[in-house]
């Protein structure tokens, strides 16, 4: 009976990381050599890898599931999307490992499961590597110690609490195998959990998920909200290599973000960005479906009290509102006017008749846009010119703008698509120097 999903993640560009590949054959031979296929499906979610890495895992027949992604998720969509497929097999354990853990030990799996199907005081089994006779070898707090085994260093009390490890008796499954239980905090690092308990602490579906330290920050203070003991197995079940497999081939320097960027190949930090929500979105539900508002209005309470008053007054014109409105977002924006309308589209065509454009003129505009904005442009008899705009965020490139500039041109359109800013500083800077006078308009309604 199938039990337990052992999932690996997966990322590896074998030009700048050599050592990283050959890392991760050996934790595939591992997984084929420890790994008992009687009670487990054997899944891994590739994070774009190098085509050579990428060809490695098709043919290899260790993964009953294969997931090759087109782009980098990064370990926190990965986790999502193995205990996607632990719950679509019915599984009710999830052992999540990394492409640079190495397993070493055998015969451990079975007695690891029963461990916590009989402690459920245990939501998490750690596995990595570790020894309670020596703890001192992998504590991360030790000053005066010089640590040979740094990757498997760990902080020897609960981070989340600040309390002292509180060490149960040992508890034998096997000749082999010693488990102990004690006040530990959760950590993503190869543990084996319950699905059910993975659920309960793994965070909804929000703009703001966590990349993946805050995510395990955030995993650990609900893991702790839950009163979960830990469970240890002595001596650990896996390896994680050196930090010296992620050294580049080569030696150049980093100089600009641009090219820490360029190598990793996926942002820098801070929370996870829209692709890999919408990729969420669409393959991990965390049993409730959670709706993603990117282009919607955030109309709450406040907003429908608003309504209500206006209605109240039964003045449903032009009016105080209405000039308070005006008044306010003046002098939010730094202007000395302001005029409220009914739509951005009749601001547009008002904003033709304002600035003269009209026959002989062009507009250029990004060629992804609301229809308002080219049918202001063509009701004013003016000619729309369409600029592309860049494939990741949809916005006008400044590029396309500069190339489409003529001594037609009276005026450009820019939009923020989607709530991210175009880069509206660089045409300006084409703007002050074109002659004769270029306007500019920003189209905020996507702001």
């Amino acid at each position: 009976m199938k039990l337990c999903l052992v999932g690996v993640v997966s990322w590896c560009d074998s030009l700048c990381f050599p050592e990283r590949f050959k890392i991760f054959r050996k934790c595939v031979y591992a997984i084929e050599k420890y790994i008992p296929r009687d009670i487990c499906i054997t899944a891994i979610v590739d994070n774009n890898s190098s085509e050579d890495v990428r060809k490695f895992i098709i043919n290899s027949p260790i993964f009953d599931i294969k997931v090759l992604l087109p782009e980098n998720i990064h370990d926190i969509g990965a986790y999502g999307v193995l205990a996607e497929i632990a719950k679509d097999n019915n599984l009710s354990y999830l052992w999540l490992l990394e492409n640079d853990y190495i397993l070493y030990r055998k015969d451990i799996l079975s007695d690891a499961i029963n461990f916590l199907k009989s402690h459920q005081r245990c939501g998490y089994l750690r596995m990595q590597k570790f020894d309670l006779s020596k703890q001192y070898l992998y504590d991360k707090s030790h000053k005066q110690m010089q640590i040979v085994d740094k990757e498997n260093t760990v902080w020897l009390k609960n981070i989340e609490t600040n309390q002292a490890l509180d060490w149960s008796q040992p508890i034998k499954f096997s000749a082999h195998n010693t488990f102990y239980i004690n006040n530990w905090h959760f950590g993503l690092h190869g543990g084996l959990i319950h699905l059910d308990i993975w659920h309960k602490i793994y965070p909804k579906l929000t703009g703001d998920i966590p990349y993946y330290y805050k995510l395990e920050a955030l995993m650990r203070r609900k893991y702790q909200q839950l009163n979960l003991k830990t469970g240890v197995l002595d001596k650990g079940a896996f390896s994680m290599t050196a930090p010296t497999v992620y050294q580049k081939a080569f030696s150049a320097p980093f100089n600009k973000l641009s090219d820490i960027l360029q190598l990793t190949k996926g942002d820098y930090g801070g929370y996870i960005d829209s692709g890999i929500i919408r990729y969420y979105q669409k393959n991990y539900q965390d049993h409730v479906p959670v709706q993603i508002q990117l282009f919607s209005n955030s109309l709450g309470d406040e907003e429908i009290r608003a309504i209500k008053q206006v209605f109240s007054s039964r003045w449903l014109g032009y009016g105080d509102r209405s000039k308070e409105f005006e008044t306010r977002f003046a002098e939010m924006i730094g202007s000395k006017y302001a005029l409220g309308i009914s739509s951005c589209t009749a601001g547009l065509f008002m904003t033709m008749e304002m600035l003269k454009i009209g026959k002989g003129d062009e507009v250029i505009m990004p060629s992804i846009s609301f229809i308002g904005c080219a049918n202001a442009v063509v009701k004013a008899g003016a000619r729309p010119v369409f600029a592309d705009v860049d494939a990741r965020f949809l916005n006008i490139l400044p590029s396309e703008v500069e190339r489409l500039m003529n001594k037609h041109t009276k005026a450009i359109i820019v939009l923020h698509y989607g709530g991210v800013p175009c880069d509206i500083e660089a045409i300006k800077k084409m703007i002050k120097k074109a002659a004769p006078k270029i306007y500019l308009i920003e189209d905020s309604a996507n702001s």
